[in-house]
């Protein structure tokens, strides 16, 4: 053509209609080629001989090129891009019900609750990450695609709170057995239930109202056991007076529970209970009931030890000098 027009042997109009002829050829042929491709790929994912998310890491890697190379106008480049992202969108939500499904699987196994709670993690975390991608991108909590989102994520949240609450409970129940079995004293488990109290809470597992009643029944727990543990005492004081002649023995158990009865107020104090608790009231009268006992016991001893002097002072054994200089 360029040799014809140097010729003469066509004027400049028709030498340009020529060369807008061949772009317009070449820019169909790019246009078939790349049309072939995208057909290509769309057979072998109609017959299964690929995936999905190739398909559309094939169309997301050359669709601006082809743009750019005028293989598809603007109006196609933005439905590729939008089927792009749909596909993007569908992929994610495929990954979290496979996930699910592994779930259902799981608890249906039973057992399993430290994966389940694994899986459930992994789904927050990334439902989590999906959402700042997409406001990053511009999307904000109107767009549908946020929402439904936002409703996974708290479909998710709830699920886990309830997996976390029956786990919690499950290790209650353990721990409960293991004090049952002596195996862990109540001590042990008292601080285990305290700190795991406090994690549950943190994670949003259990709320206000449920935090303060596990505490509060805890707290009744320990009562309980305390008393228990100071009853027990004061039966063996029972047990060591029929006995006779324990009083060293006695002495030490009721200094034992005064000591013991003292710090337990001290604890109650520190805990913001007064003095007008039923908690502190019957500490306080624990407390009144050893130190009499005590007392009684001293003053038992010291009345027999008069007793022993006299007798010996009775019995030549001891002068009157001496019994009065012991006295």
């Amino acid at each position: 053509i360029q040799s014809a027009y140097k010729q003469g042997a066509i004027t400049i109009d028709e030498y340009r209609s020529f060369l807008e002829e061949i772009k317009n050829f070449n820019d169909e042929q790019n246009k078939a080629n790349f049309q072939s491709q995208v057909d290509n790929h769309e057979y072998r994912l109609n017959m299964d001989l690929e995936s999905d998310k190739e398909y559309y890491k094939w169309l997301k890697e050359n669709n601006s090129a082809a743009y750019k190379n005028g293989q598809i106008d603007k109006s196609q480049y933005r439905a590729n891009k939008e089927a792009i992202f749909q596909a993007s969108r569908d992929q994610f939500v495929d990954k979290i019900e496979d996930r699910n499904f592994q779930i259902d699987q799981l608890v249906r196994e039973g057992g399993k609750d430290a994966e389940i709670s694994s899986l459930r993690q992994k789904n927050i975390e990334d439902i989590e990450k999906r959402i700042a991608k997409a406001k990053k991108y511009g999307l904000d909590e109107n767009d549908e695609w946020v929402q439904r989102l936002i409703s996974m994520l708290n479909d998710e949240k709830d699920a886990n709170a309830e997996s976390q609450r029956s786990l919690f409970e499950k290790e209650i129940k353990q721990h409960e057995h293991m004090v049952a079995m002596g195996e862990e004293t109540d001590e042990e488990y008292f601080e285990w239930f305290k700190v795991r109290n406090e994690e549950v809470f943190s994670a949003g597992i259990i709320n206000q109202d449920e935090y303060w009643s596990n505490l509060e029944s805890l707290q009744s727990k320990e009562q309980d056991i305390f008393s228990d543990k100071i009853n027990d005492r004061n039966f063996s004081i029972g047990q060591l007076e029929r006995e006779g002649g324990k009083e060293s023995e006695i002495i030490d158990i009721y200094n034992q529970n005064i000591t013991d009865i003292e710090n337990a107020i001290s604890a109650a104090k520190a805990r913001g209970l007064d003095e007008s608790s039923d908690w502190i009231q019957q500490l306080t009268s624990m407390l009144n009931e050893a130190k009499d006992g005590l007392n009684q016991t001293l003053r038992s001893l010291y009345d027999q030890e008069i007793a022993e002097h006299q007798h010996s002072v009775a019995m030549g054994k001891e002068t009157d000098a001496e019994y009065y200089e012991w006295f």
